[in-house]
């Protein structure tokens, strides 16, 4: 009866042994997934980022262009204030 208990407490303990190296490597992988998701997830904030910041400063770029072209054509020119001009 000793023997036989002996054998069940051992295959009892290697299985718990075996169920927590699994659960530990369970967790390992979850971790290691939200790591990468996050990794990821960062790298294509900066990316977007970058993008929006480019096409912003093409934005102001072409803004300034077009308003420079719209005061020549209409020969708005920018003067200066004097005390003489101010009635």
């Amino acid at each position: 009866m000793e023997a036989y208990c002996a054998i069940q407490l051992r295959s009892k303990l290697k299985y718990s042994l075996y169920a927590l190296s699994t659960t530990n490597a369970c967790y390992y992988f979850k971790f290691a997934a939200v790591v990468t998701t996050l990794l990821n997830f960062t790298r294509m904030f900066n990316k977007a980022h970058e993008e929006n910041r480019k096409q912003l400063e093409l934005e102001m770029k072409t803004n300034a262009e077009s308003d420079k072209k719209k005061c020549e054509s209409e020969r708005i020119l920018p003067t200066a204030i004097r005390t003489g001009n101010v009635k």
